[in-house]
């Protein structure tokens, strides 16, 4: 075989026979050729057809298969790394993208629930059938937050209430609500036996409503018990059993509050006799023009105000046109008269009394001195 050497200061390479091979150039054309054919870096090392298979089928025995609490669900090529993803599901249903390689070798067991579970067991305590203030602690609720387990109480008012642990043992649940409740009503609660409020006096306290509302038995000034909450009674909302509002209605309803009484019957009376002529004795009165003053057609009060009271007793007295008997209805023509007053001041009396006066003129006109014998009652 030909041994070849370089002889220093030339370009060329010699054998011992003194026979030019290649040239430097092509020496360094060959290497570079060389060099090109190699992979790049980040390129894929060229595989024979077995080795590609057999990579393949290792990839689909890995779907389906379990490390820990994982279950790979699907390969979903490379990070940013170069290393392999995976699609899983942990036991307790949450579905994260994880590394293969981690999942494989047990770096990585669950979402994390595992570690939460742990230390659930270490720091469990079983509160059953303990007592928290007003709190009986039944059961586990099935429901925890974070370490913290959640407990279903029932209150010594009966009602159920479900509390962590964590507030249990350091007292800062002690009752569903009701407790609270209590201290802010006795801080809040006020004596009020002996006060009086509007017509009612309280009497004594009688326990609460459904509202938690303090009640209070009072007594009305008109004699009916009624129990009334404090709130009621310190906001002067209620002031009596219902008999202030009765009278007030009717008051309001009410314009002089005379009807019914003999002094509104006779002012009724006068204006029916002077302008409805179906009404009996129309013609002696508003048929002959004897009317009603416009101070007395429309007001009730005036005519009160104008006549007052009759004097008692009621029923002899009447209202009476005098001194003009046939004058109209008004205050200056106006008197309540008795039946005797009422008859010597009626039209046939007048008439003879005036006949009297002037036979009594005629008299002394004539000094015959006659007195004539009519009486004026």
């Amino acid at each position: 075989m030909p041994q070849y050497h370089v002889v220093p200061g030339k370009s060329v390479f010699y054998s011992s026979a003194a026979t030019p091979i290649m040239t430097r150039e092509a020496i360094d054309g060959n290497e570079s050729n060389h060099r090109s054919a190699r992979p790049q870096e980040g390129e894929d090392l060229p595989r024979s057809p077995s080795c590609d298979k057999k990579k393949m089928s290792e990839s689909i025995n890995l779907i389906g298969g379990k490390f820990g609490r994982w279950k790979i669900l699907q390969l979903v090529g490379t990070n940013k790394c170069g290393k392999r993803l995976c699609v899983c599901r942990c036991g307790c249903g949450n579905i994260k993208t994880l590394v293969l390689s981690n999942v494989r070798n047990g770096h990585t067991k669950s979402c994390g629930c595992f570690r939460n579970e742990m230390t659930s067991k270490r720091s469990f305590k079983d509160l059953a059938r303990k007592k928290f203030g007003k709190l009986t602690v039944q059961r586990l609720s099935g429901k925890k937050r974070r370490s913290n387990y959640l407990w279903v109480c029932l209150c010594d008012c009966g009602r159920e209430a479900i509390a962590s642990s964590t507030n249990l043992l350091t007292g800062e649940t002690k009752s569903c609500g009701c407790l609270n409740k209590e201290m802010v009503h006795d801080r809040c609660f006020k004596d009020l036996t002996g006060k009086r409020f509007g017509r009612l006096e309280v009497q004594r306290y009688t326990g609460k409503n459904k509202h938690k509302q303090s009640l209070w038995l009072c007594i009305c000034d008109c004699g009916i018990e009624t129990t009334v909450a404090s709130n009621l009674l310190t906001g002067h909302h209620t002031q009596s059993c219902g008999c202030l509002r009765r009278e007030q209605l009717r008051l309001a309803r009410t314009t002089h509050n005379r009807s019914g009484t003999s002094e509104y019957e006779t002012w009724g009376g006068m204006i029916k006799r002077c302008r409805n002529p179906k009404t009996k004795g129309f013609n002696n009165y508003g048929g002959r023009g004897i009317k009603v003053c416009d101070r007395w057609l429309h007001s009730f009060e005036n005519f009160f105000a104008d006549m007052g009271e009759k004097p008692e007793p009621k029923r002899h007295y009447s209202l009476d046109r005098y001194p003009d008997v046939n004058g109209d209805y008004e205050p200056n023509n106006c008197r309540w008269a008795t039946r005797k007053e009422q008859m010597a001041n009626t039209r046939p009396y007048v008439a003879l009394r005036e006949i009297a006066l002037l036979r009594k003129r005629i008299a002394e006109l004539t000094g015959g001195g006659i007195e004539p014998k009519i009486s004026t009652m």
